[in-house]
């Protein structure tokens, strides 16, 4: 799946996944955990991140020396921010225009984007990818892990008045999970009692979004989904999911206005700019023109400090390249650069750059020869020079990486080691053709020649991902001259179908997490309890799957890292996938705009980012 991504470390992303100086700001008061056994899940998060000291500025395209006065806030009038979204969806009239102005379908991050100014969840994540209560004021975890009951704020409401309470989001989820909806977000509720069993049933009436079956809604007294009261919705899920809170800080988990889906059905997004426009967070809807322009009005009704800026104003483009380009032309105030230039601006004024939560990796079929072997995974593994890859192929634009759990997660291991067990990111050539000749003598006559033939397959539409396939073809063949390999580009979609089925042998692959949690690098691909759609390459390692299940219901952050961990471990020494690089995101902001970061995720934190935003009057 394509993912619209602004400043993204690569050109073209290709995802394959089932579903793309100011005061600090604070919401009414900080989200809190209760629990009758320890579930901090936000505490830990904070604690173990700022350990890893991975941290955003929060000053962009502007720095000031010791003496000289800070950048002043020009008037409320002038704060205005000229930004860009990348969607590659166009109108009929010819323009881009989002892929989907409802929270529900959105996966790519010009969509998330805008739902996350606009649309309020009950978390969001803060600038160090830990989470945040945002609608909710605390929450009360059950000593088996199974409820969850939180306390939202009150009084909350979008601006057509309706109420953004324990009804929004209970009717918000079910209709996420409802088969009338057919959301390809509603995995990421699948935690919640029932709620695969609901998404499985029959829709008798898409309209009136009749369910039939044994589970006709998820709602009510008793049910997974109890709003007790206005200010108290209570969900119980099938079994522990300590990533639960971290998943719901996933923008598409937004809340949305009931009345208005209530009486417009599937075309209620067309309403988003009625009596004066809608919003329930940092901002409303005021114009949409469908024809690559939004724009975004402070909402003076939201429950928190203000934003400083008074309107966001959308510029929607096609690719990276015309939206730099436009950003040079002084049309928008923040640029992001394509890959293709970032050696040469990344010494340029207002350049910012930040590790992303996005991977890129070879995946080998452990059902197809000759990754049925582990000697030439790891063979295959060890031949790769992947500073290389980052450095030479990727022009800089990534991190070279043996981690399959990237950097800026909680989860992340600093003495992680690859199959060789050395930390080296330049492989081991020696290693490789030792244990590739093994191969060939046990397997092929003792000849390259003779071995089962590789072909990796990379997307059409990504020349990134065909550069890392021949670059990985032409190391392979100095370790092991002779052996059958071969690069061929497929057509997204067919390749997208053959990972799917588990019948892709060799390809360039990339993930980007949708919530920062281990659970979503891990379990989400080689768990035992998760579909084989996303186990591409036909996984499995007992060891690491009596882990991962026991890292994702455990209670205690510590443990759950420790177990993650070891899990990864056993991953890359067995090489679940080949890790290559973590992607980075980097952007220019003009020198009077202060404040403006992107987090791991791609996306400027609402929660202290969006709103100590502003525009200076000098620098």
């Amino acid at each position: 799946m394509w993912r619209g991504l602004r400043g993204q470390a690569f050109s073209e992303t290709f995802c394959w996944r089932r579903r793309s100086g100011a005061a600090y700001h604070r919401p009414p008061s900080t989200c809190s955990i209760h629990s009758k056994h320890s579930i901090p899940l936000l505490r830990s998060a904070i604690a173990l991140t700022i350990a890893l000291g991975v941290a955003l500025s929060l000053l962009a395209g502007c720095s000031t020396t010791s003496g000289s006065p800070p950048p002043t806030q020009a008037n409320d009038m002038q704060q205005v921010l000229h930004d860009a979204l990348i969607s590659n969806v166009t109108m009929s009239n010819g323009k881009n225009d989002l892929t989907t102005y409802d929270p529900a379908f959105a996966q790519d991050n010009a969509s998330l984007e805008v739902a996350s100014l606009v649309f309020p969840g009950l978390f969001t994540l803060d600038s160090h990818l830990a989470p945040q209560g945002w609608v909710v004021e605390s929450v009360d975890v059950s000593a088996d892990g199974l409820t969850y009951t939180f306390h939202l704020h009150t009084g909350l409401r979008f601006t057509n008045g309706d109420p953004i309470d324990a009804n929004a989001f209970a009717f918000t989820f079910n209709r996420i999970l409802s088969p009338c909806v057919n959301s390809p977000v509603a995995y990421y509720l699948f935690p919640i009692k029932n709620a695969a069993a609901f998404n499985s049933e029959s829709c008798a009436d898409p309209a009136q979004g009749l369910v039939v079956g044994t589970i006709s809604t998820l709602i009510g007294s008793g049910q997974p989904l109890d709003p007790v009261d206005a200010q108290t919705l209570k969900i119980t899920l099938a079994q522990p999911a300590a990533y639960f809170l971290t998943a719901l800080t996933y923008p598409a988990l937004a809340a949305e206005p009931v009345s208005l889906v209530r009486t417009y059905g599937s075309a209620w997004t067309t309403h988003l700019t009625d009596k004066g426009g809608l919003g329930g967070s940092l901002f409303l809807f005021s114009k949409i023109d469908h024809a690559g322009h939004i724009t975004l009005t402070r909402n003076t009704a939201f429950w928190g400090a203000r934003p400083r800026l008074r309107e966001i104003d959308f510029t929607i483009y096609p690719s990276a390249s015309a939206e730099y380009q436009a950003f040079l032309a002084g049309k928008t105030n923040i640029g992001y650069p394509p890959v293709s230039q970032y050696s040469s601006v990344k010494s340029a004024p207002g350049f910012q750059e930040t590790p992303a939560q996005q991977l890129t990796y070879i995946g080998v079929n452990w059902s197809i020869a000759p990754f049925t072997n582990l000697g030439m995974r790891q063979a295959f593994a060890l031949a790769i020079n992947k500073q290389s890859i980052a450095q030479q192929t990727l022009q800089g634009a990534a991190l070279a990486t043996n981690h399959i759990v990237v950097q800026g997660e909680p989860a992340y291991n600093t003495a992680l080691k690859g199959p060789d067990g050395s930390q080296t990111l330049t492989g081991n050539p020696g290693q490789a053709a030792t244990l590739a000749k093994a191969y060939a003598d046990s397997s092929c006559g003792g000849s390259f020649t003779g071995c089962p033939a590789i072909v990796i397959s990379a997307p059409a539409s990504s020349a990134s991902s065909q550069a890392i396939a021949n670059a990985v073809a032409q190391m392979w063949q100095k370790v092991a001259p002779g052996y059958p390999i071969s690069v061929q580009t497929v057509d997204d979609s067919a390749l997208l179908d053959q990972e799917g089925r588990q019948k892709a042998q060799c390809f360039v692959g990339y993930w980007s997490a949708e919530y920062p949690d281990a659970q979503d690098w891990l379990s989400l691909h080689f768990g035992a309890n998760e579909p084989s759609l996303y186990n591409a390459d036909n996984v499995t390692i007992p060891n690491a799957n009596a882990l991962m299940s026991k890292a994702d219901a455990e209670a205690d952050p510590a443990q759950r890292a420790i177990d993650y961990q070891a899990a990864e471990q056993l991953l890359v020494t067995q090489v679940a996938w080949i890790p290559l690089a973590q992607g980075k995101f980097f952007w220019q902001a003009r020198a009077q705009t202060q404040g403006f970061a992107l987090d791991g995720m791609g996306l400027p934190p609402i929660y202290d980012v969006v709103p100590n935003i502003f525009i200076a009057t000098s620098h």
